[in-house]
């Protein structure tokens, strides 16, 4: 622990989430601020390292972020394991010696704090940086208003522990990958506005009222897997993501206003595609409970591995003293409504589910692109201008025919 340690107890809370107000970022080396030799203004001392002296600016930069977009650090790792293997998501810069020798290098010279976790060989708690009143004052916001997100890596794999993992190169990841590419080359060529009150850019940072954070710097979108390339493969990483809907549709694209989209109750329908039948009616409809609960229910029920856990996080939504038999009341009516798929409930499709729609956010985009139209993934829902909205709902319906359960 350093001195300046602003965070007290700070092993009961560390998340893993880039951009997330109140949560810690996690150390990518994504960020850059190309063409600008921005760290001079600090006078650090040289290094020989070219590897070092890559790897002290993106630990520098991301402190900078993390400051300016409300995180309140930026967590990693010092154990050696945990850098196997990231050279494909995250560069060779990112590495055990590079990353902890530049962190505390930079900690002595009152660049940045620095907070290390207990030892923990199975992994637990990761340490982590801020950046100091020194770091702050020494680089102007104008600077870091420069800042670029480039993900690495476009196709991403995770096993069941969370973590990235490497996958084999085929002609289908190489493919994603080409399409991913056209589509953030088109999203970087228009000027995406918010428009309203409240709303500022400062620096690196979108602001939105005193709670809203954005980095308009991130547009580039990837797609993530769980397990292997036929579960999930959803879309993330744009910053309109994590802006509320109420605030997308502020939303201006090259100074139009733009129009959101989506797929009305896509998961049912194609849970009932798999089946081979036609969903009839609201999939989240059921006499005697509000709509509400009944839509959480179905679709933690598609999410969960099996029977006591899909209960367990109903319950939990449903609050109350009688909440666990309450949630065990809705399962069962839900399964008596939707008695045709009741054999799919609580047993993990949701991620097969999520591959399907992600092969119809591929489809949609695509097939808006060559219309010359850039449209703004968000899942199961698009953004576009609202001149296009025609072509969006036609490309839309397309998919749901095109992609095959």
């Amino acid at each position: 622990m350093t001195s300046g340690e602003p965070f007290g107890n700070r092993y009961g809370n560390l998340g893993s989430c880039e951009d997330s107000e109140d949560r810690d970022r996690a150390l990518t080396f994504h960020w850059h601020i190309p063409n600008i030799k921005w760290l001079s203004s600090l006078t650090l001392p040289s290094t020989t390292s070219l590897r070092l002296t890559r790897a002290r600016e993106a630990i520098l930069l991301e402190a900078l972020l993390a400051h300016y977009g409300g995180s309140p650090a930026v967590s990693y790792s010092r154990r050696p394991q945990f850098y196997s293997g990231k050279g494909r998501y995250h560069g060779t810069d990112f590495a055990y010696r590079t990353v902890v020798q530049s962190v505390d290098a930079l900690t002595n010279l009152g660049l940045l704090g620095n907070l290390i976790a207990p030892a923990n060989p199975h992994g637990g708690r990761q340490s982590v940086f801020w950046a100091t009143a020194a770091l702050i004052s020494g680089v102007s916001n104008d600077l870091i208003a420069k800042a670029r997100c480039f993900p690495r890596e476009l196709i991403r794999l995770r096993n069941s522990d969370g973590q990235l993992v490497d996958h084999h190169e085929t002609e289908i990841t190489r493919r994603m990958r080409r399409v991913l590419a056209e589509q953030n080359e088109a999203v970087g060529s228009i000027n995406i506005e918010l428009s309203g009150p409240e709303i500022w850019l400062d620096g690196a940072v979108l602001q939105v009222g005193e709670n809203i954070r954005l980095f308009p710097a991130q547009y580039c979108v990837y797609r993530v897997f769980n397990g292997d390339l036929m579960h999930g493969g959803r879309l993330y990483g744009g910053w309109w993501q994590n802006a509320p809907k109420n605030i997308r549709a502020m939303m201006l694209i090259d100074g139009e206003s733009t129009i959101e989209d989506d797929h009305a109750q896509l998961h049912p329908r194609l849970l009932y595609a798999i089946a081979g039948r036609n969903l009839v009616g609201d999939a989240y409809t059921l006499p005697g409970w509000d709509r509400k609960p009944c839509k959480i229910a179905f679709n933690v029920l598609l999410n969960a591995n099996n029977f006591h856990s899909a209960r367990a996080v109903i319950a939990s939504e449903l609050g109350g003293e009688n909440a666990y038999l309450l949630a065990a009341l809705l399962i069962r009516d839900m399964k008596k409504r939707h008695a045709a798929v009741r054999g799919y409930f609580h047993s993990g499709i949701g991620l097969r589910l999520q591959n399907l729609d992600a092969k119809m956010a591929e489809v949609v985009l695509t097939r808006l692109l060559k219309r010359g139209i850039v449209a703004l993934p968000i899942h199961d829902s698009f953004i576009v201008q609202k001149r296009y909205r025609t072509d969006l709902k036609e490309a839309m319906e397309a998919s749901f025919s095109l992609v095959r359960p």
